[in-house]
């Protein structure tokens, strides 16, 4: 029996077909692509411009090992990525304005490269730009600022040294820094107008300020939490505009020239030196009080790792519970010299059995804070017998 097909169905269905067709070419187009960059070897393209200019958004550039003269500016939603941080190496010796690397786009990742300028060129930054983008694992050198403007971005695990400025972010919010080496530069870290960002787990070192500027719009926010400053000409300088909330807290500050300078006035900020009862505030080495009593008011018997008198930086700010060791205290350090040592290891198993209340218990004693001292308090501390305070500077 013969089927007809009139010839309205046959149009129908080639039409499907070639609907289909531009469909799943379109699927098979948009999948991301990784371009390869080499300087000197074989690969897609020669200099990262070039592959940035041929990619679309959601496009990986691998960069090989090599060193690439240009500038570049990233416009689109890429990942950028380089062989080795200290193998790649994007370079300029002429002014460029803004940066060496300029970042265009919302969520660019860039990583892996080291970034390096000519500090005597007065506009020639480092990286610069970016909106909700990840910056990581760089080294940026001998730039005049190393880290420009960034909006709701992550900037972590960077060494940022020889720069002018360090990071220089003018305007911009939502900016998280943390992780990073941040040395030998005439300024660690400087930011204007700037609204909430936190400034977490960075080692400043040999820099004239460590964390400076801290000038804002109205609403922002800021919290230096959980750094260390060691050996710096100023390890926060502050000064600004009213409205700026400063959280400072569980900080090292170790042999800086100043640890605060400039502290901030109460008509311009509102700033807090620790976090409470019992968390604690900073360590400051040219802390001179002692850890003879314990609790909110420090008037109770027993030690508890936090001075008994504040760390008066002036009249206006204050540390109400200083730490008596570097931050994260060892457990089981219960003389607070920084190591754990059969001292320290006798004076808990002195203690054993005690619990709160008992002449024998003092909170610092009490390593997992139930109460009492027990055998875990004890093995806590045999297990970390050795170990100390890491110096800062060892890099």
């Amino acid at each position: 029996m013969r089927i007809k097909v009139s010839a309205p169905i046959v149009l129908i269905l080639l039409l499907a077909c070639v609907l289909a067709l531009k469909f799943n070419t379109r699927l098979a187009a948009a999948e991301p692509t990784t371009w390869i960059v080499d300087d000197d070897g074989p690969a897609d393209f020669h200099t990262i411009q070039e592959a940035i200019n041929a990619a679309i958004s959601g496009d990986t550039i691998y960069v090989k090992a090599g060193t690439y003269d240009e500038r570049i500016t990233i416009g689109k939603t890429l990942t950028v990525v380089g062989e080795s941080r200290d193998e790649v190496v994007i370079t300029r010796n002429v002014e460029e304005i803004p940066a060496i690397v300029n970042i265009e786009a919302y969520n660019v990742t860039f990583s892996g490269f080291t970034v390096q300028g000519n500090r005597s060129a007065p506009s020639l930054g480092g990286i610069a730009g970016g909106f909700n983008s990840t910056v990581v694992n760089n080294k940026v050198i001998n730039c005049f600022w190393g880290l420009g403007t960034f909006n709701r971005c992550n900037f972590s695990y960077n060494i940022l040294t020889n720069n002018l400025r360090g990071v220089y972010m003018t305007g911009g919010e939502e900016v998280f820094v943390s992780h990073n080496e941040i040395y030998s530069n005439g300024g660690g870290i400087y930011l204007y107008e700037v609204d909430n960002a936190v400034i977490q787990e960075n080692r400043f070192y040999n820099n004239s300020v460590g964390v400076g500027g801290l000038y804002n719009g109205p609403g922002g926010n800021m919290s230096i939490v959980e750094n260390v400053f060691t050996l710096n000409g100023a390890g926060i300088y502050c000064y600004g505009n009213p409205f700026w909330h400063l959280v400072v807290y569980h900080n090292d500050f170790i042999d800086n020239s100043v640890a605060v300078a400039e502290p901030p006035p109460p008509d311009l900020y509102e700033s807090t030196w620790d976090d409470d009862y019992p968390s604690g505030g900073n360590y400051w080495s040219d802390y001179s009080g002692v850890d003879a009593y314990s609790g909110l008011y420090q008037n109770e018997t027993g030690r508890d790792g936090i001075g008994d008198t504040p760390y008066v930086i002036d009249e206006y700010n204050i540390d109400r519970y200083p730490l008596m060791t570097a931050y994260p205290p060892i457990q089981g350090d219960v003389n607070s010299d920084g190591k754990v040592r059969v001292d320290d290891i006798l004076t808990i198993a002195l203690a054993f059995g005690s619990d709160y209340g008992d002449p024998k218990y003092e909170p610092i004693l009490d390593i997992n804070g139930d109460l009492k001292i027990r055998v875990d308090d004890l093995l806590t501390a045999v297990g970390n017998f050795g170990k100390g305070s890491s110096d800062p500077c060892q890099c």
